[in-house]
């Protein structure tokens, strides 16, 4: 289950109609550029953390918090000359790391089973990208617990009521992918019943 998964769109659009702090973007909709994240189970509820291409903020925040995980990996002189572009900083251990993109805590959304689908990293064409999504999935699998502790436990403050900054608004959304859920379970009935 654990794994890289991207959201149906037109799920996304409404839960975005619903609560604006739900990431949501019209590109979204090109298969080359799905909304990508992870999935984890609890109780009885799918919820999905966004992944988000790493900023020059990140540069100068830490590489973990309650709203955020930095995805990174260590790199070295040669690596940093030939991509001066990308966003360089060190850990803890004084490395020298590069930034590839930030799991977003503070934008965990709940996901009915039929509207996510797990992305088969061997079949993206374009390579950096292809790239990249295995160093994010290589470095998810590696804190695999870490990122569902982190996960469940945001899940638990949000709902407590407690204020992090810019969360979306859980409670809310679970009841709206009830709604959902319901609606295309009847429209998916009433197609069946016209054949």
């Amino acid at each position: 289950m654990f794994g890289l998964y991207h959201v149906d769109f037109n799920y996304l659009e409404f839960l975005h109609s619903e609560d604006p702090e739900v990431v949501f973007k019209k590109e979204y909709q090109n298969k080359s550029k799905p909304f990508v994240g992870i999935i984890f189970h609890k109780n009885n509820t799918h919820y999905f953390i966004p992944l988000t291409s790493a900023k020059e903020k990140y540069k100068y925040t830490p590489l973990k918090s309650k709203t955020h995980l930095t995805i990174f990996e260590t790199t070295s002189d040669s690596y940093m000359k030939r991509f001066p572009h990308k966003y360089y900083r060190k850990n803890q251990k004084g490395e020298d790391i590069v930034l590839i993109s930030v799991l977003q805590y503070n934008k965990i959304i709940p996901v009915p089973e039929h509207c996510f689908s797990q992305i088969d990293i061997s079949q993206i064409e374009n390579m950096s990208y292809r790239n990249m999504m295995l160093k994010e999935y290589r470095f998810c699998i590696s804190h695999q617990q870490d990122i569902i502790r982190r996960g469940k436990a945001i899940i638990d403050e949000i709902k407590s009521g407690k204020p992090i900054r810019f969360a979306c608004n859980l409670k809310h959304l679970e009841t709206q992918m009830r709604q959902y859920k319901s609606i295309n379970s009847r429209s998916d009935r009433i197609i069946t019943h016209s054949d």
